[in-house]
């Protein structure tokens, strides 16, 4: 303010000076000299003035410039949430998966393997290892019954008279008839416990296992081991002299003439050599295989078994014949 004071007064003599140079000579009465620089003085002053006004303003706030898109969203600062985050636990009761207490695991042909050729009429006797996949034990009540198919002359119902636990299995036959007319042959089957609920093998424990044959002509009959009947002469022997020696007899059946190979297994874990038998016609024949160990000593029980092996034509194991040896 101080800086404009001597602009203003230099300003208001200059006026005055062109005002008294432009005074008129004569004529009309001429406006009073003092008027014209009074009015002159005031618009210079009130000119300095606001420029005065204007140049002593504090600055304004600039409003930024847009140079968004029209409608562009812009950026708005939110909040800041401080607090600590709720978290829920929900409490899930564990899952728990209860079995069928009732139900059939792996089938084994132990004899009649499937597609066997049978003479027409002719009665044979079909046999299974059935393992026990369930979790109550099998035993009185329980019997395997015909579920559908062809009969073959098949009993309705073939009572399982052993006690089977759990994983434990039993071998259960059927005597049947193959018809007269030659084609192939399904009968299925199903296990019923002592409460009437049948049951059998698959992920729904509804599944049931079979005989399957074929009726063909005697000259088209396929050369296989129809059936094996195994024995030990003592299965129970509580002796001082140890060790004892056990002595497995096998019936051997065949369908007709060939040559069957097989051997023996044991308990223990060995197999005894390969031998080949001769068959002339259909029909039996008997071998046998002794084991004495000089392991088996005083103060000890033994649990043990052998069994045949048909390695030609059938490629099957037959049931373990047990023995049980207490040496004193």
């Amino acid at each position: 303010m101080k800086k404009l004071f001597p602009i203003l007064s230099l300003i208001v003599c200059f006026s005055l000076l062109i005002s008294s140079c432009n005074l008129p000579l004569g004529g009309a009465s001429p406006t009073p000299v003092e008027d014209i620089v009074g009015t002159a003085a005031a618009q210079t002053v009130q000119a300095l003035s606001t420029q005065i006004a204007e140049t002593s303003k504090p600055p304004q706030p600039q409003k930024p410039t847009n140079t968004l898109a029209p409608n562009a969203p812009t950026d708005t600062p939110q909040p800041t949430d401080t607090s600590e985050p709720t978290m829920t636990f929900t409490n899930v009761p564990p899952t728990v998966t209860i079995g069928p207490l009732d139900k059939l695991g792996n089938v084994k042909d132990v004899t009649y393997p499937d597609g066997t050729v049978v003479d027409p009429g002719t009665t044979f006797t079909k046999t299974w290892q059935l393992t026990n996949a369930g979790t109550t034990s099998w035993g009185p009540g329980y019997s395997i019954v015909f579920f559908n198919g062809d009969a073959m002359s098949s009993s309705a119902t073939v009572p399982i008279t052993a006690t089977v636990p759990p994983n434990g299995t039993v071998n259960v036959s059927v005597t049947l008839t193959a018809p007269s007319t030659a084609k192939s042959y399904t009968g299925f089957y199903k296990i019923r416990n002592a409460g009437g609920v049948i049951f059998g093998w698959g992920s729904n424990a509804d599944q049931a296992f079979w005989v399957k044959i074929t009726v063909g002509s005697p000259t088209s009959t396929v050369f296989a081991v129809t059936s094996v009947d195994t024995s030990v002469n003592d299965s129970n022997k509580t002796t001082s002299s140890c060790p004892f020696k056990f002595t497995w007899t096998a019936v051997i059946e065949v369908n007709k003439a060939g040559t069957i190979t097989y051997h023996w297994d044991r308990s223990d874990g060995t197999s005894g050599s390969s031998t080949d038998l001769d068959f002339s016609a259909a029909g039996t024949k008997t071998v046998t295989d002794s084991w004495k160990d000089s392991t088996w000593v005083a103060g000890n029980t033994y649990h043990l078994w052998e069994r045949i092996y048909i390695e030609d034509p059938n490629h099957q194991s037959f049931p373990k014949v047990n023995v049980t040896l207490k040496c004193t």
